[in-house]
C-alpha cells in the first residue's frame, strides 16, 4: 500500500443483501450458514451479498473483483444506496449512510459520491463539456468557474479541442474520458466506478489505466473500482478484495494476496498471472539491511522481471533496496526466483 496506517473513510459492516419476496425473513438461514445454492433452490431467494465486512480506506484505490455473480455490482450500489440492503451498516466519516433522509442522500449522490459506468453514460444530445459540466449544473454553481474547472480537467483527460463534439462523434475510449472529467469536475470526496474500462479495447483500456493511475498520484482520491479483471485488479488496487457468490473470500495488499493466497479459489485465481512483471521488489526483500550485499541498489517498486534483467540471470546477485534515497532491506537473486515459484507449487514442495 502507498501509505502506511490510512484513515478508513467508508467501513462495511455485516452486509446482507437477498433478493426475493420476504429477504428479512431468510437472514436467520445466512446465519446459520446456508449457501447460496441451496438457499435458492430451497426458498426461491438469491443471495447476493453474505456478511461483508471490508473497509475503504482514504485518498487509496479499493479494488472490488470477482466473477460474474459474486456481488461485487451490487456491492458498489450499496454505497450510494442505489440499492438498499436487507441488513447493515456502511459508514461513512464514522456515519450510517442507512440513517441518511431525503436531503442527507441527495447531497450525497451529488456532492460527496461521483460514479463511473462501464457504458459511459453520457447524454447523447449534449457536448462534452455540457456533460463534463453536469454536477456542477445539478448544483446550481457559477457556471463560468465550472466551465474553468470543466476545461481544465478535459485537458488533463487529453481532450482538449473536443469540448463542443458530441458523444456519437467520439470513440469509446474518448467517451469514457468524458466520464472520468465528468467525476473529476464534480470533485466529490469518493468515486466509484464500476467495470469503468471494461468495454474498451485492449490498447485503449491500458492507456486508460495508465492515465487513471497517473491523475491519481496528484489527485489521492477515494476510489472504489470494480472489475472481473485480476490483471487489472493488480494494477490499479492500493487495496484488495476478492468475492465469490457474495462473501469476502480474501482481502488486503494485492501483492501479498498473490504470494499468499488463502483459499483453493483464490490459488486458481492467481495461478495465471506473470508473477515477475507484477510482483515488486519491496515485496520481496528481507528488512534486514545489515545484510552484504554484492551488486549495487534497486528501487523498491522495481518490477521483478526488471530485477532479474538487471542481475542478467545471475543468481548469484543481491542488492540494496532503497526507497526514497533511504535503504530499508536488501534482496538477493535466489529470493528473486523462489518467489516466481506459485504459491501451490511451494505448499507441495514443502510438504514433500
Amino acid at each position: 500500500m502507498k501509505t502506511e496506517n490510512p484513515p478508513i473513510k467508508i467501513s462495511v459492516r455485516n452486509l446482507f443483501k437477498v433478493f426475493g419476496e420476504d429477504p428479512v425473513n431468510i437472514l436467520p438461514l445466512l446465519y446459520d450458514g446456508i449457501d447460496k445454492a441451496e438457499l435458492q433452490k430451497s426458498s426461491g431467494h438469491v443471495l447476493a451479498l453474505n456478511n461483508i465486512n471490508i473497509d475503504i480506506f482514504d485518498g487509496l484505490i479499493t479494488v472490488i473483483m470477482g466473477l460474474s455473480g459474486s456481488g461485487k455490482s451490487t456491492l458498489v450500489r450499496h454505497m450510494n444506496r442505489l440499492i438498499e440492503p436487507t441488513s447493515g451498516k456502511i459508514l461513512m466519516d464514522g456515519n450510517d449512510i442507512m440513517d441518511y433522509g431525503e436531503y442527507e442522500l441527495r447531497e450525497l449522490r451529488q456532492n460527496r459520491m461521483s460514479m463511473i459506468f462501464q457504458k459511459f453514460a453520457l447524454m447523447p444530445h449534449q457536448t462534452v463539456l455540457e456533460n463534463t459540466l453536469m454536477a456542477p449544473f445539478v448544483r446550481g454553481e457559477n457556471l463560468e468557474k465550472a466551465t474553468e474547472n470543466g476545461l481544465r480537467w478535459l485537458k488533463r483527460v487529453d481532450l482538449e479541442g473536443s469540448e463542443q463534439a458530441y458523444p456519437h462523434q467520439l470513440s469509446g475510449g474518448m467517451q469514457q474520458r468524458v466520464g472520468l472529467a465528468r467525476a473529476l469536475t464534480s470533485n466529490a470526496e469518493v468515486m466509484l466506478m464500476d467495470e469503468a474500462f471494461s468495454a474498451l479495447d485492449p490498447l485503449i483500456r491500458t492507456s486508460m489505466q495508465d492515465l487513471f493511475l497517473q491523475l491519481q498520484q496528484d489527485l489521492h482520491k477515494t476510489i472504489i473500482f470494480i472489475t472481473h479483471d485480476l490483471d487489472e485488479a493488480l494494477k490499479l488496487a492500493d487495496h484488495l478484495v476478492i468475492l465469490k457468490d457474495g462473501f469476502v473470500v480474501q482481502q488486503g495488499e494485492p501483492q501479498q494476496i498473490l504470494l499468499k493466497p488463502n483459499d483453493p479459489y483464490i490459488e486458481e485465481f492467481v495461478s495465471d498471472i506473470n508473477r515477475a512483471r507484477v510482483l515488486k521488489v519491496r515485496s520481496v526483500m528481507k528488512g534486514d539491511s545489515r545484510r552484504k550485499v554484492s551488486h549495487g541498489s534497486v528501487n523498491a517498486d522495481t518490477s521483478l522481471e526488471t530485477l532479474i534483467a538487471i542481475a542478467e540471470g545471475d543468481t548469484s546477485r543481491s542488492y540494496e533496496v532503497e526507497d526514497g534515497g533511504d535503504k530499508i532491506g536488501t534482496i538477493s537473486m535466489q529470493e528473486v526466483f523462489q518467489a516466481l515459484v506459485r504459491y501451490d507449487i511451494q505448499h507441495e514442495l514443502n510438504a514433500d
